[in-house]
């Protein structure tokens, strides 16, 4: 199932992929992946697709590898977002002091 679409030629100039070492989780760690990438997201409220669930499916029966995976693809998501808030903080404060030095230059 899927509930995104995305540009091929980001998905190959950033040689994003899916996580194969983990069963949950793996698409939002593609989607924080990707969203660090790229250069702005497109949202729309109308349904191109319909999602449905079933009980008795594999996804719903419990397993502890799934309770591990789980973690690990949590750890995971949040790991790359917040290295991505640190990297955009570094950046923006080397922008700044750029800045700073262009406009003491400028003023002499």
């Amino acid at each position: 199932s899927w509930n995104k679409a995305y540009k091929t030629a980001i998905i190959k100039k950033y040689h994003l992929k899916f996580d194969r070492d983990i069963s949950l989780l793996e698409d939002q760690i593609f989607n924080v992946k990707y969203i660090s990438v790229a250069k702005g997201v497109y949202y729309t409220q109308k349904p191109y697709y319909h999602y449905w669930q079933r009980k008795g499916s594999i996804i719903h029966q419990p397993n502890i590898k799934k309770v591990a995976d789980n973690f690990r693809g949590n750890y995971r998501v949040w790991s790359k977002i917040i290295s991505t808030m640190m990297k955009d903080r570094e950046e923006e404060k080397m922008r700044k002091k750029l800045e700073r030095q262009q406009a003491l230059r400028d003023s002499e």
